[in-house]
This record gives structure tokens, sequence and C-alpha cells, in this order.
């Protein structure tokens, strides 16, 4: 599959049909994880997705894990369309990842996921993506805030 460039993922979310999903690695197919959220399992293992490109392009790059000195997350407020989406790393992962960091970014059908939470859908099987895209720290588009 061809990589797409990030200025395709933005057309794709202005029609609201898709929804996005970021890893650090390159994969053909998506299996359900288990998803955290602030430390504890969220849920049964899913395979989460956004409408918003922003949140999976900072996932993308900004890995949370089990290490407590690298920590990172989302928060967004507001309902519907109309909300603000705020992304927070500690220290440690901002200096780790570098501006030549590359990401990707999975595009799905919408239709084929649940609705979770808030700008969240999941689905509780494996699936193939439509597009994958490139995406670098520079695409993200909103200021991370450092954890203090």
């Amino acid at each position: 599959m061809r990589l797409k460039n990030y200025k395709f993922l933005q057309d794709l979310e202005k029609t609201r049909e898709y929804v996005f999903h970021g890893s650090d690695t390159l994969v053909q197919e998506l299996e359900p994880r288990q998803g955290y959220n602030f430390g504890k399992p969220d849920g049964d293992p899913t395979v989460f997705v956004s409408q918003e490109i922003s949140i999976p392009t900072f996932f993308s790059l900004f890995n949370p894990t089990n290490n407590e000195s690298i920590r990172c997350g989302v928060v967004w407020c507001g309902v519907d369309d109309d909300f603000k989406v705020s992304l927070f790393a500690s220290k440690n992962i901002l200096e780790r990842v570098g501006e030549d960091q590359v990401g990707y970014v999975y595009v799905f059908s919408k239709t084929d996921f649940k609705h979770h939470d808030h700008h969240e859908w999941v689905r509780y099987e494996k699936i193939k993506p439509l597009h994958i895209a490139e995406v670098s720290r520079a695409n993200i588009g909103i200021e991370i805030t450092e954890i203090k």
C-alpha cells in the first residue's frame, strides 16, 4: 500500500466519514489491543480510533508506556463538533521525540466502528486500513503541554 501524505488525511477528516488510528509501527492490519486510561485498563481489548486526526497523529509519535516517568495523554472539552483538544506529555517523552521521527496514521470507514466515548470509536475485531499516511511531529498542529 502506498503511503499517503498529511494533506490527504486532512481532506478525509473534513468529510466526517472516516476515523483514524495512530501507531509507531507500520502494519497491514490492526488487531485489538488493551487500551489504558490514566494507567488503568480501559475496557476490553479493541482497536481505538478517532475522527480527529490530531489525536492519532500525536499517539503515533508519543506512545504512552507503563513507565511512570514517560507519560502522555489527550483531554478534550466540549460537545459534538464544538470542542477543544489538549495534548500533554512528560518532559522525558517530549525530549525523546525529534522533529525527524515518523509515525503512521491508519484510515478506516467510520461505519466499521462503534461510537464509544466522546470522539472515540472502537472495533473488537481485526481490520485492514483503507489508507496509511506517514506523519511527523510538525503535523500535530496543536501545542503539546509538558506534564510537570
